[in-house]
């Protein structure tokens, strides 16, 4: 059951284990951030594609929640938060697919 959503869940966990690995070997908080950003970037992208279509409908959901949320954690320079919002709004989605073929299988 691979999925979009999988893939985005997948480069998150990626990142924050390579995050903790790099806190963890070389205790450079400059490498720490970078990676986090790096992992943000990658995987928010495919996130914000569907917000942006609801704001341009106006269409409000909990998605844009998500996107202000990870942004708000951004600004103070909390990478790893975002990366942990990124983590379980793939997650949610995922489980969401993972439901709906379940459901439209009977």
């Amino acid at each position: 059951m691979s999925g979009p959503t999988e893939g985005l869940g997948r480069r998150a966990s990626a990142g924050l284990l390579a995050d903790l690995g790099a806190l963890l070997l070389f205790h450079h908080k400059q490498a720490v951030s970078s990676i986090l950003l790096v992992t943000i970037a990658i995987s928010a992208l495919p996130i914000l594609i569907e917000p942006s279509r609801e704001v341009l409908k106006l269409n409000f959901s909990v998605n844009i929640l998500a996107v202000l949320s990870i942004a708000a954690a951004l600004l103070p320079h909390e990478y790893g938060v975002s990366a942990i919002v990124i983590l379980m709004l793939s997650g949610g989605k995922m489980l969401e697919e993972i439901a709906t073929r379940r459901a439209s299988s009977f």
